[in-house]
């Protein structure tokens, strides 16, 4: 398994040689600088494993500030999540990380604020890889689900602000915004899938408005909707279950040396909230096996919370706390 890591970090060092840096200028130094950190990544991964300590706020502070401080930014905001979905679930918990990770980043110079964001429900509608790349380029134009661009644009306008090019971060959001619906921040991306090795013309038609995304994506053999088993209203869907359910139809791996399927996942049709009746498909499943496993369409099935009454607290954003 390590060996299997060594050789992709080794062809990254290479692609970043041959390439340049996508995000900012190529030809700048900065991408190299993130290259060298792969190597000693690695071995402290190593050590965490073996000692047991993957789970200590120290060493996981110590390594996602030790890694974005190597880049020398000037700004660096962070999305540090809580809920079913998330990796620490305890809200608290998340918020003793924020805080950790933003005292070590002002203690090494670099302006740093942490986004405490919620993930007890799934972010934006789809789940799976080709399906959130779409999902992305319809935000990239300003067509994207409301949740996953207010955490966009209030990400971005955080940093904006950090950075010094907006007078805070709601004249940040405003900017940003512009850019989605002008057509530049689409534009920006098909620089950046460009500049990391992306066919240009089909970087192009991939990030055109209103393109057929699917004519250079994977797409899934078929799409089959879970239908709602009550009528009521949407109180919860629970986001664990659905990337577990995703995971299983080959959206992931399991184990380091299983091959992910592109194509499959999963498809969200409601919101919080939303009435629904008994029939109405609330999930489609995006899969090439010619039928859905039994456990995966149970799994769904008991993922969604349907109650009598409309939930009161529905959030307007994902972001609880600015740290």
């Amino acid at each position: 398994t390590m060996s299997a890591r060594s050789d992709a970090d080794g062809d990254i060092l290479e692609r970043l040689d041959r390439r340049g840096d996508c995000v900012f200028d190529q030809g700048n130094d900065k991408f190299g600088r993130r290259a060298r950190t792969l190597a000693g990544r690695m071995e402290m991964y190593k050590v965490r494993d073996v000692t047991g300590t993957v789970d200590n706020f120290g060493l996981i502070a110590g390594s996602i500030i030790s890694k974005k401080v190597a880049e020398q930014p000037k700004a660096l905001v962070l999305d540090v999540k809580f809920g079913i979905g998330a990796v620490i679930q305890d809200k608290d918990q998340s918020r003793e990380l924020a805080r950790k990770m933003v005292t070590i980043g002002k203690g090494l110079g670099v302006k740093t604020s942490a986004l405490l964001t919620d993930m007890n429900n799934p972010i934006g509608k789809k789940i799976g890889n080709a399906l959130e790349v779409a999902e992305s380029i319809d935000c990239l134009h300003g067509n994207g689900p409301r949740d996953l661009e207010d955490l966009v644009l209030k990400l971005g306008g955080q940093l904006m602000f950090l950075s010094g090019n907006a007078p805070s971060s709601e004249a940040g959001e405003t900017k940003l915004k512009e850019t989605l619906n002008n057509g530049s921040a689409a534009k920006k991306f098909e620089d950046m899938i460009i500049a990391q090795g992306a066919d240009p013309e089909k970087a192009k038609v991939l990030c055109e408005k209103n393109a057929d995304v699917w004519s250079v994506l994977p797409k899934a053999k078929f799409i089959t909707p879970i239908k709602s088993q009550k009528t009521g209203y949407v109180n919860a869907i629970q986001s664990r279950d659905c990337a577990e359910c995703s995971l299983k139809l080959g959206a992931g791996r399991q184990a380091f040396t299983d091959p992910i399927n592109y194509a499959v996942g999963l498809e969200i049709c409601v919101d919080i909230g939303c009435e629904i009746n008994e029939g109405d498909p609330w999930i489609k499943v995006h899969h090439d096996c010619d039928v859905i496993p039994d456990a995966i369409k149970s799994k769904l099935m008991k993922s969604i919370d349907i109650q009598p009454t409309r939930p009161k607290n529905i959030l307007a954003t994902r972001v609880s706390e600015v740290i």
